[in-house]
C-alpha cells in the first residue's frame, strides 16, 4: 500500500495518475478501468484525515447515508453522525490516534484491524487503548457501511455521550 493517499474533488479517494488500483474496473477491461482506490485506501484516506484531526475531510470520505453497527448494535446513521461521534472523541481524548494494524480487501469490501490509543482531557477518565477491527463497504470512493468489532469501556462512553447530545 503507498503511504499516502489522494482525496479527488468530489471526496472520492484516488490513485495518482499511472497506477492502477488492485481489483478496480474488474470485468471491464484496461480500458474502461475504475481510478477509484480499493476500500483499504479508502479507509486509510479515513484514518489519517481523522489523525490529523480534519472532519472534514474524513466526512467527505462517507456517504450522507452512511451506516455503522458497533457490536452488532445500530450506532451511526449519517455522515454527519460520524462527525459527531469523532469531535466527541477529539474532546474527551485530543491526542488520540488510530493505527493500523492489519487490513484485506476483497472487491468493494475490506476488513482492518486497527488500535486506538488516547489520554484523556480530564482527570478521572480512563486512557484509552482499545483494539478492534472494522468491516468496511465502499461504494464511489466513499464508505457506505461499518461495522465495527471491539471491546473498550473508554471507547464505548465516548459513543454513548455523543449520541446522547445528538
Amino acid at each position: 500500500m503507498p503511504a499516502a493517499d489522494h482525496v479527488g474533488a468530489r471526496g472520492a479517494a484516488q490513485l495518482p495518475a499511472g497506477q492502477d488500483v488492485p481489483g478496480a474496473g474488474q470485468g471491464r477491461g484496461t480500458a474502461g478501468r475504475d481510478r477509484t482506490v480499493n476500500p483499504v485506501q479508502v479507509y486509510r484516506a479515513y484514518n489519517d484525515a481523522g489523525n490529523a484531526r480534519d472532519l472534514g475531510a474524513a466526512q467527505r470520505l462517507v456517504a450522507p447515508d452512511l451506516t455503522v453497527e458497533v457490536n452488532g448494535k445500530p450506532a451511526v446513521g449519517s455522515a454527519e453522525d460520524d462527525r459527531a461521534a469523532n469531535a466527541a472523541l477529539l474532546a474527551r481524548y485530543p491526542d488520540h490516534r488510530r493505527e493500523i494494524v492489519e487490513a484485506v480487501a476483497d472487491g468493494h469490501r475490506a476488513a482492518v484491524r486497527w488500535r486506538m490509543v488516547g489520554t484523556p482531557a480530564e482527570p478521572g477518565v480512563a486512557p484509552l487503548d482499545v483494539h478492534g477491527c472494522s468491516m468496511i463497504t465502499v461504494t464511489g470512493g466513499r464508505i457506505t457501511r461499518a461495522a465495527l468489532y471491539y471491546d473498550g469501556a473508554a471507547l464505548d462512553a465516548v459513543l454513548a455521550h455523543a449520541k446522547e447530545t445528538r
